[in-house]
């Protein structure tokens, strides 16, 4: 899966617990690979910058992810 269709997956699971329709752990595992692919680019900008990378949260997408 690519990421444009992992942050697709990350959206509808961000979507659907809002709408009651999953608990919070089918959340976490319908984003598990958007974490995956989220964090490796978060290490790649980090280290480019010299900066400690921003790591992806669940919690956090949910509430403000777009």
């Amino acid at each position: 899966m690519n990421e444009e269709e992992a942050r697709k997956k990350a959206l509808e699971a961000r979507d659907l617990y809002n709408l009651g329709r999953i608990n919070f752990k089918q959340a976490e595992e319908m984003m598990a690979e958007y974490r995956e692919i989220f964090n490796a680019r978060a290490v790649e900008i980090a280290k480019k910058y010299g900066q400690k990378p921003q790591k992806f949260s669940v919690k956090m997408y949910i509430k403000y992810g777009k």
